[in-house]
Order: C-alpha cells, then structure tokens, then sequence
C-alpha cells in the first residue's frame, strides 16, 4: 500500500496551483484571517463580500495541510448516526440542519462565482462536484429493527427517503438512503481557486509561510506578532486553524481523533454503475464509503482517540498499518465487486468531536475580538461554510444570534 508518498490524492492532478509571498512588512487590516486550508478560504471570502479589509495568513502553504486529508464530503445535514450516539436537543438539531442546508447552497453559489474567472476556469473541471446519494446501512440483521424504527421517524418530515435491504453495489442487510442529500468535491481545489479569486480583489491579501507568534487581543482591537517579529493591527481576528486554535481555548471538552483513510485505483467503468452514493455504517464509528467523480473509492474509518502513546513514532505505524489493513478488508466486505480495485493511497487525518457534535463559533471569552471558526465530526467544510456566514460582519461589530448554538462554553 502507497502510504503518504508523493502527492495526496487531492492535489494529485495540480500539485500546488499558486504560490504566495510571505508577509515582510507590518499590516493594518479590519480582519486578519489564520489558517489557510478550507475553513480560512471560506471565512475569508464572506469577510471580503462583506467588505472588510481582509488579510489571510498560514505557516505553510494554503491548503496544504489538513484540507488535503479531507474525505471531500458535504452533507445537508447532520449525520444519523450522531444522533445514535450523542444527545441532541430537537429544536437544535433543526436550526443546525436548516444552517446546513444554507451552508450548501452557498458554497455552490461561491462555486459559480468563481467559474466566472478567467483563471479559474482552467481548474474548475478539477473540482469533481458530484450531487450524491446519502445512504446510512448495516450489514447487522440486528440493526435491522433500528434501522427501519429510524425511517419511519424520518419519514414523518421528508417522504423522499426509502427503506432499502438490498443495493445494487454495496452488501447490506438494511438501509435508509436520502436521495441527493450531499455531494462530493476536490477540497484543496476548492480551496486554491477560492484563494485566486480573492486574490485580485482589493481588499484582499494573502500570505503563506507567515506565522503568528502571539496574540495580544484587547478592547479596541487585536495585535498580531508574526515568528519574523512582524505585526498585524487587526480589528478582530477569526482563527481558522483547526487543531491548532485548540491551543486557545479554555476547557473546551474536545476530544482529538485519528482517522484512517485508503484510496483505490480507479474502478472499470462497466462495474462503476450506482457509484453515486454516500454510505455511512451506523455500527462503527465515522466509517464511510465514498466515490469521487473519476471512479475511485474512498473509504474512511478504524477511527482512534488521540492519546499519548499514540505520540511514539514507532507505536503509531504499527497502529497505523494495522488500520489500513483493516479498513481494505472492510472495503472488500462492503464493495464485492468482480475485480476489487488496488489501494492507490493511504493516510490519516485529525477531526474533533465536542458532545452535541456541533462545532464552535464564537468569540474566545479571554480574548475580546478573537474568534474561532471550528468545524467537528465529518462534515467539516459545510460547518465551516456555517461559520463564515456567521462571521462575516463581526468586524463591524455584528453578532448573529444563532451563534448561541455555537457558544465555545456551552457544556
């Protein structure tokens, strides 16, 4: 198996597909956005709409970190399967589904934005958008009752949604599928075009391989030191920087975890038929099939909570290894096809999960004008898409008041 060599899977086709200037001189903006993948691309484009004086900044290059491990899903809504395992209150559950679906629609607007590009055009068919079918299965006779207990409940509020116990591609003993409920798409594409597209607007500037140092945030702003001791006068700041803006918070609650994720070889097209689906085991923890628009599969999952033994080098291979090995043999478990594809790639990624599973938006309570976009869980860039919406006029001192779903102390 091909681990972590080369290119990922996402930037296979373009490599990096434009550099950026670090930041050599000190700056004056009304938001200065860290963190460069998904989540600061979308924060930053609300933030420049909105028209704010807006500059970007990462200690790496944009969209090289960990937007490049992303299974490239967007669903709708919030996955059934969190609702097995944590508490949710109802009335949530609906306010955040709606902002999901609002949170799609946007990033297919900003899509059609930037297609209009001149140069982004050139990349666009690199995207690999694909409207998809969300399916949530097992192959457990005794899920069965649960499973169609679900649909009925689910089908009180959408009559579209069918009760399956067989599929045409995947081996299952029962489903629930929701027909055209999410897409998939290239996220570091995404994120690069995003970025060319801001990056010939005025009040936009952009800057990797800059890293922020310190933060001194006050009352009438907030004071940025870059590691060459350059500053940043900002108005407020919006961290989008994933993991790293844990380091920020106090008592957040949330738990780290690896997860692993293989790649196949492109499928024949004579057995690609149905490849059109999203499909969540309900009886393991994040495990989810995918396929991209070029005929390949992704499958995620053998999820592990982050902890200190997993900080030995020589511990986590052999862990790693182990994993990947499993999830290949759930592959050919869950997709018996004729002639089972190859693993073309196999890495591993970092997500968050708070206890309701919704992420966190909102200003850090230490921190006046510092706040945090910080998507949770498997739908991280529609959270994020969330997020930006809900941020973008914070600079001028406007709250939205569904952040309280959000709050950062909420437990």
């Amino acid at each position: 198996m091909n681990i972590h060599e080369g290119n990922f899977l996402w930037n296979m086709e373009t490599g990096i597909i434009k550099k950026y200037e670090y930041l050599a001189s000190n700056k004056k903006c009304d938001t200065l956005v860290i963190g460069g993948g998904i989540t600061g691309a979308l924060t930053a484009y609300m933030q420049a709409k909105s028209g704010a004086h807006v500059i970007i900044v990462d200690k790496n290059i944009l969209g090289y970190g960990a937007t490049l491990k992303t299974d490239g899903v967007l669903l709708k809504e919030m996955d059934i399967t969190n609702l097995k395992k944590k508490s949710i209150d109802n009335g949530k559950l609906l306010k955040y589904n709606k902002l999901c679906s609002a949170a799609m629609e946007n990033i297919l607007n900003i899509i059609s934005e930037i297609s209009e590009d001149e140069d982004c055009k050139k990349y666009i068919n690199l995207l690999g958008l694909k409207e998809m079918d969300v399916m949530y299965y097992s192959n457990k006779l005794t899920n069965k009752y649960y499973i169609y207990k679900l649909f009925e409940r689910l089908g009180e509020t959408n009559n579209k949604i069918e009760y399956l116990e067989q599929d045409p591609l995947l081996n299952l003993r029962s489903a629930i599928l929701i027909p055209k409920n999410g897409y998939t798409i290239n996220p570091y594409v995404l994120t690069a075009l995003i970025y060319m597209y801001l990056s010939k607007k005025n009040n936009v500037e952009i800057y990797e391989n800059t890293y922020v140092e310190k933060i001194n945030a006050k009352e009438e702003g907030v004071e940025c030191t870059t590691s060459n001791r350059f500053k940043i006068d900002s108005k407020c700041v919006i961290l989008a920087c994933g993991i790293n803006t844990l380091k920020y918070m106090e008592n957040n609650n949330i738990d780290v975890y690896k997860q692993f994720t293989i790649v196949t070889e492109r499928i024949d097209q004579k057995e690609a038929k149905n490849m059109d689906v999203i499909a969540k085991n309900i009886s393991t923890k994040n495990t989810i099939v995918t396929f991209t628009k070029d005929n390949r599969i992704i499958l995620s999952g053998e999820d592990i909570k982050e902890t200190e033994r997993l900080q030995d080098k020589k511990y986590f291979n052999y862990v790693e290894k182990g994993r990947y090995k499993k999830l290949y043999q759930t592959l050919n478990k869950i997709v018996p096809l004729i002639n089972p594809p190859k693993v073309y790639k196999c890495f591993y990624s970092m997500y968050l999960e708070t206890k309701d599973m919704l992420p966190v938006i909102d200003e850090l309570e230490n921190m006046p004008n510092v706040y945090v976009n910080l998507s949770v869980g498997k739908n991280g860039i529609v959270e994020s898409m969330i997020g930006a919406n809900m941020l973008k006029d914070v600079y001028k001192k406007y709250h939205i008041k569904d952040m309280y779903l959000f709050r950062e102390n909420r437990w």
